[in-house]
């Protein structure tokens, strides 16, 4: 619920639970689970957030794509992959999803560290396997990446 809340208004508060959240999580994980979660966060998380940022920034479409009976405009579909996003995360129950719980929570976390670490996407493949390395800032950090 922590990631839920702070996509929905990212702050420094809400980072600070987001970090909360995490800490809480892998202090009953063994060091080998932890790592593993964070590569799979990292990975599979990252690559559902590019479907939203690619929805986003995909333009317009082609007239021959328009007129496909089954067509959605990127935008529409940028929106309701999010709105899924939100839902995922209000409900997230670990013991029913299981490990597919870090394409929501990698996605969200990806999100949220774009709402609030501009930047960090550089870092992505030269600092790879862990998503809390470009953690969003709590008060007194700055807003930037390092």
């Amino acid at each position: 619920l922590a990631l839920a809340r702070a996509l929905a208004g990212p702050t420094a508060d809400a980072a600070r639970d987001v970090r909360a959240a995490r800490s809480a999580l892998h202090s009953g994980l063994r060091p080998a689970d932890a790592r593993y979660l964070a590569f799979q966060l990292w990975q599979e998380g990252v690559a559902r957030a590019v479907q939203i940022w690619a929805s986003e920034g995909a333009g317009e479409p082609s007239e021959a794509f328009r007129a496909l009976p089954d067509a959605v405009p990127y935008v529409d579909a940028a929106r309701v992959l999010r709105q899924q996003l939100a839902a995922e995360l209000a409900t997230l129950d670990l013991a029913a999803s299981g490990r597919a719980v870090v394409y929501s929570v990698g996605a969200a976390e990806a999100l949220l560290l774009d709402a609030t670490r501009p930047g960090w996407r550089d870092r992505y493949l030269a600092e790879p396997f862990d998503l809390a390395r470009y953690e969003p800032p709590v008060a007194g950090e700055p807003n930037v990446s390092e």
